[in-house]
């Protein structure tokens, strides 16, 4: 329920989504519309263990098949009578050509991206334009959690998360494109002053990094 007055305070929960059949082969995702693999399944079960005394009233997700699969799993398991809702802006990086490549063969042209900020990945978009797409979106979802009566939980991606530490010291940290947890892992952002204080906080990683998981 939304509060008539927004609240000075709460602490969101950015979960990273399942494995995918391309996760467990180390493969960049971009705009995939991949779903979860078994394991992955497993993943969302198991954050949804994580969310259960944490007072979540409702889930956002990416609009791509792994996050909202990811979504629906917590959502069922947690007993969340209101849809997921999708989001456009949850979505990670579009990396147009290098989806689908390994790690290992996309780490160069990422990071010739990383160092060229708003230079396009072939077939897909920049950093900054990425960057400043999220940005947006973790702006709105900040002001959304604090104007509802409980706590809420967004599906996203390793792009996301991994760029977090740079969004909230307004350019001071490195630009990473790793998450800092893997998939089914979850990051707590600890909002205060109602929204003038951000920290994040590694709450949950059940499969810690090791795979690109975007």
């Amino acid at each position: 329920m939304a509060l008539e007055k927004k609240r000075d305070g709460t602490t969101i929960y950015l979960v990273h989504h399942g494995r995918t059949p391309w996760d467990l082969q180390d493969k960049v995702h971009g705009w995939s519309q991949m779903g979860l693999a078994p394991e992955g399944k497993d993943d969302a079960k198991k954050a949804a263990e994580f969310l259960a005394t944490e007072g979540v009233g409702e889930v956002y997700s990416s609009d791509l098949k792994r996050a909202i699969e990811t979504a629906e799993i917590i959502r069922g398991a947690l007993k969340i009578e209101k849809p997921n809702t999708e989001r456009v802006g949850l979505r990670p990086m579009d990396v147009g050509l290098l989806k689908g490549l390994t790690a290992e063969e996309a780490e160069e042209p990422m990071d010739d991206l990383k160092s060229r900020l708003w230079a396009s990945a072939p077939g897909g978009e920049s950093v900054g334009k990425f960057l400043g797409r999220w940005g947006m979106e973790l702006h709105r979802t900040i002001q959304e959690a604090l104007g509802e009566d409980h706590a809420c939980a967004y599906v996203t991606h390793s792009h996301n998360l991994a760029t977090i530490a740079y969004l909230l010291s307004t350019g001071v940290a490195p630009i990473r494109l790793h998450s800092p947890v893997g998939p089914g892992g979850i990051i707590g952002l600890h909002v205060s002053d109602g929204g003038g204080q951000v920290i994040s906080d590694h709450l949950f990683d059940q499969n810690p990094v090791g795979v690109s998981g975007n």
